[in-house]
Protein backbone atom coordinates (compact mmCIF):
# COMPACT_ATOMS: atom_id res chain seq x y z
CA UNK A 1 0.00 0.00 0.00
CA UNK A 2 2.70 2.51 0.99
CA UNK A 3 4.84 1.59 -1.99
CA UNK A 4 1.90 2.01 -4.35
CA UNK A 5 1.14 5.47 -2.92
CA UNK A 6 4.79 6.47 -3.31
CA UNK A 7 4.87 5.23 -6.88
CA UNK A 8 1.67 7.11 -7.74
CA UNK A 9 3.18 10.28 -6.26
CA UNK A 10 6.35 9.73 -8.24
CA UNK A 11 4.37 9.16 -11.44
CA UNK A 12 2.35 12.33 -10.82
CA UNK A 13 5.53 14.36 -10.33
CA UNK A 14 7.03 12.88 -13.49
CA UNK A 15 4.00 13.87 -15.59
CA UNK A 16 3.92 17.33 -14.04
CA UNK A 17 7.62 17.86 -14.71
CA UNK A 18 7.30 16.61 -18.29
CA UNK A 19 5.08 19.60 -18.98
CA UNK A 20 7.82 22.05 -18.03
CA UNK A 21 11.13 20.21 -18.46
CA UNK A 22 12.88 18.06 -21.05
CA UNK A 23 12.76 14.27 -20.65
CA UNK A 24 16.42 13.96 -19.57
CA UNK A 25 15.92 16.38 -16.68
CA UNK A 26 12.72 14.65 -15.62
CA UNK A 27 14.55 11.32 -15.50
CA UNK A 28 17.30 12.82 -13.34
CA UNK A 29 14.78 14.45 -10.99
CA UNK A 30 12.81 11.21 -10.73
CA UNK A 31 15.91 9.21 -9.84
CA UNK A 32 16.91 11.81 -7.25
CA UNK A 33 13.44 11.71 -5.71
CA UNK A 34 13.50 7.92 -5.65
CA UNK A 35 16.93 7.97 -3.98
CA UNK A 36 15.61 10.37 -1.33
CA UNK A 37 12.61 8.13 -0.68
CA UNK A 38 14.85 5.08 -0.24
CA UNK A 39 17.25 7.03 2.00
CA UNK A 40 14.37 8.29 4.16
CA UNK A 41 12.99 4.76 4.43
CA UNK A 42 16.41 3.42 5.43
CA UNK A 43 16.91 6.13 8.06
CA UNK A 44 13.48 5.71 9.62
CA UNK A 45 13.83 1.92 9.63
CA UNK A 46 17.26 1.86 11.26
CA UNK A 47 17.38 4.93 13.52
CA UNK A 48 15.60 5.13 16.87
CA UNK A 49 13.15 8.01 17.18
CA UNK A 50 14.98 9.65 20.09
CA UNK A 51 18.20 9.72 18.04
CA UNK A 52 16.38 11.49 15.19
CA UNK A 53 14.95 14.00 17.64
CA UNK A 54 18.43 14.65 19.08
CA UNK A 55 19.80 15.34 15.61
CA UNK A 56 16.99 17.78 14.86
CA UNK A 57 17.59 19.50 18.20
CA UNK A 58 21.30 19.85 17.41
CA UNK A 59 20.54 21.25 13.96
CA UNK A 60 18.06 23.76 15.40
CA UNK A 61 20.41 25.03 18.14
CA UNK A 62 21.75 27.97 16.05
CA UNK A 63 18.21 28.98 15.07
CA UNK A 64 17.17 28.98 18.72
CA UNK A 65 20.02 31.36 19.54
CA UNK A 66 18.71 33.68 16.80
CA UNK A 67 15.22 33.47 18.31
CA UNK A 68 13.55 31.75 15.35
CA UNK A 69 12.57 28.46 16.95
CA UNK A 70 12.81 26.53 20.20
CA UNK A 71 14.99 23.52 19.49
CA UNK A 72 13.05 21.22 21.82
CA UNK A 73 9.81 22.06 20.01
CA UNK A 74 11.38 21.28 16.62
CA UNK A 75 12.66 17.90 17.77
CA UNK A 76 9.31 17.08 19.36
CA UNK A 77 7.50 18.05 16.16
CA UNK A 78 9.64 15.78 14.00
CA UNK A 79 9.29 12.96 16.50
CA UNK A 80 5.51 13.29 16.59
CA UNK A 81 5.28 13.39 12.80
CA UNK A 82 7.35 10.24 12.39
CA UNK A 83 5.49 8.54 15.22
CA UNK A 84 1.96 9.29 14.02
CA UNK A 85 2.26 8.69 10.27
CA UNK A 86 1.75 4.92 10.70
CA UNK A 87 -1.27 5.60 12.92
CA UNK A 88 -2.84 7.88 10.32
CA UNK A 89 -2.30 5.20 7.69
CA UNK A 90 -3.88 2.61 9.99
CA UNK A 91 -6.82 4.95 10.60
CA UNK A 92 -7.21 5.34 6.83
CA UNK A 93 -7.19 1.58 6.40
CA UNK A 94 -9.84 1.22 9.13
CA UNK A 95 -12.05 3.80 7.41
CA UNK A 96 -11.69 1.96 4.08
CA UNK A 97 -12.67 -1.31 5.76
CA UNK A 98 -15.65 0.37 7.45
CA UNK A 99 -16.85 1.70 4.10
CA UNK A 100 -16.50 -1.74 2.54
CA UNK A 101 -18.33 -3.39 5.46
CA UNK A 102 -21.25 -1.01 4.98
CA UNK A 103 -21.31 -1.73 1.26
CA UNK A 104 -20.35 1.84 0.38
CA UNK A 105 -18.15 2.71 -2.54
CA UNK A 106 -14.72 3.76 -1.30
CA UNK A 107 -13.95 7.23 -2.61
CA UNK A 108 -11.10 9.45 -1.43
CA UNK A 109 -13.41 12.39 -0.76
CA UNK A 110 -15.71 10.33 1.45
CA UNK A 111 -12.71 9.23 3.51
CA UNK A 112 -11.07 12.64 3.72
CA UNK A 113 -13.54 14.27 6.12
CA UNK A 114 -13.57 11.54 8.79
CA UNK A 115 -9.81 11.05 8.47
CA UNK A 116 -9.15 14.75 9.04
CA UNK A 117 -11.57 14.92 11.97
CA UNK A 118 -10.08 11.86 13.68
CA UNK A 119 -6.52 13.07 13.08
CA UNK A 120 -7.26 16.55 14.43
CA UNK A 121 -8.93 15.04 17.50
CA UNK A 122 -5.83 12.95 18.14
CA UNK A 123 -3.59 16.00 17.59
CA UNK A 124 -5.67 17.94 20.11
CA UNK A 125 -5.37 15.11 22.64
CA UNK A 126 -1.59 14.95 22.14
CA UNK A 127 -1.27 18.74 22.47
CA UNK A 128 -3.25 18.66 25.72
CA UNK A 129 -1.02 15.88 27.06
CA UNK A 130 2.12 17.81 26.08
CA UNK A 131 0.84 20.96 27.76
CA UNK A 132 -0.16 19.00 30.88
CA UNK A 133 3.38 17.64 31.15
CA UNK A 134 4.94 21.05 30.55
CA UNK A 135 7.01 19.88 27.59
CA UNK A 136 6.25 22.89 25.43
CA UNK A 137 7.02 26.27 26.94
CA UNK A 138 3.66 26.45 28.73
CA UNK A 139 3.56 28.47 31.92
CA UNK A 140 3.13 26.48 35.09
CA UNK A 141 -0.40 26.78 36.37
CA UNK A 142 -0.64 28.24 39.83
CA UNK A 143 -3.43 27.09 42.10
CA UNK A 144 -3.63 30.34 44.02
CA UNK A 145 -4.36 33.66 42.37
CA UNK A 146 -1.51 35.38 44.24
CA UNK A 147 1.96 33.86 43.95
CA UNK A 148 2.93 34.52 47.58
CA UNK A 149 -0.45 33.79 49.10
CA UNK A 150 -0.34 31.05 51.74
CA UNK A 151 -3.25 28.78 52.36
CA UNK A 152 -4.03 28.39 56.04
CA UNK A 153 -6.80 26.53 57.72
CA UNK A 154 -9.27 28.63 59.71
Amino acid sequence: MRIRLTLYSLLFLMVLNLIFLPLAEVQILTLRFLALVFAAAAVTATTPLDAMMDVVNRIMRPFEKLGFVRQGDAGLTVGLCVRFVPEILARHHALVEAHKARGLKVRPLTLLGPLIILTLKQADDVAAAIDARGLRGAQAISISSQPNERHTRP
